[in-house]
């Protein structure tokens, strides 16, 4: 009783990491639409997160050893090219394929996961990761439409797909030996120096709009620090399968804030398939034992 009342307490903090991501593709559009640069949006974001999580630290009077710093810097390199790459995609498809693409991250995950880790991959993890999927895939905005023929930007995605699944995978192998604050304050340190050196190199530093600049701070304290702490801490006591399955929420409630905010209009092809990303979600975590149990009493 006590295993199944943590794990749902990991599974509720990783829902509201989710949420939280899902604002942040409205914060994001409204910072590039204002004029903000990619490396400019990443270094502040991570900068923010950089600084609280430090504070945080000084506060608790933990310390960085060797064995957090390899882990942060790994971490911290991985989540760098996996928005790099996302980005560069866009430069060359469209953001309906782009969001799509990235989504395959969900079905990376368990397979990667095996490769790495020998992790097994049951029949359900692999039922979920096709159902949250396709419902990502209607969600997309893609499904209606006629796609396009493949492209480098299409390949870029399909790379910040791998990336993001390696991210969970490899966090899900460094959360039970390592303290999840250090390790999270570590990443988004090595994060903000090489998203720095990228702004630089590049002269992004200079194209900075307020309202841009909100927009970043908001995804700096919410986005970034708040939501993977509270992945770090959510992931310790759950597969990374079932961790991504979660997470893969987040496109259903950026979809519902967008159609709210007036960006999309609802349709029904937007019913199923976040119907079908919570059915993935409830296969990853139950296994269907609800539907076997009624079965064997009758």
């Amino acid at each position: 009783m006590k295993t199944f009342i943590n794990n749902l307490k990991s599974e509720l903090i990783l829902f509201i990491v989710a949420i939280i991501w899902g604002t942040g593709f409205i914060a994001t559009k409204v910072a590039v639409d204002n004029g903000m640069q990619t490396y400019n949006i990443m270094f502040i974001r991570f900068l923010i997160s950089t600084i609280l999580l430090y504070l945080m630290l000084k506060f608790r009077k933990i310390k960085v050893d060797k064995s957090s710093f390899i882990a942060g810097t790994i971490l911290g390199t991985v989540l760098v090219l996996a928005y790099l790459t996302q980005t560069f995609g866009l430069y060359y498809t469209t953001p309906a394929k782009n969001s799509l693409l990235t989504g395959l991250s969900v079905i990376f995950v368990p397979y990667m996961s095996y490769l790495i880790f020998k992790t097994k991959v049951d029949k359900y993890t692999f039922i979920a990761s096709i159902l949250a999927f396709i419902g990502m895939y209607m969600l997309s905005g893609n499904f209606l439409e006629s796609v396009d023929g493949f492209n480098k930007g299409d390949f870029y995605t399909i790379l910040c797909a791998v990336l993001f699944a390696l991210h969970i995978v490899i966090t899900g192998y460094y959360v039970n030996k390592i303290n999840t604050v250090v390790l999270a304050y570590v990443q988004f340190l090595v994060a903000t120096i090489e998203s720095l050196i990228l702004a630089i190199y590049y002269g992004h530093l200079t194209s900075i709009s307020t309202v841009g600049l909100l927009s970043s701070i908001y995804m700096g304290v919410f986005c970034t620090f708040v939501a993977y702490t509270l992945q770090i801490i959510g992931q310790k006591r759950l597969s990374s399968s079932t961790v991504a399955v979660i997470l893969s929420l987040e496109v259903v409630f950026a979809t519902i804030l967008s159609i709210f905010l007036g960006y999309d209009k609802f349709h029904f092809i937007i019913l199923v398939g976040s119907v079908l990303v919570f059915l993935g979600i409830i296969t990853s975590e139950t296994k269907l034992d609800f539907i076997f149990k009624n079965n064997k009493r009758k």
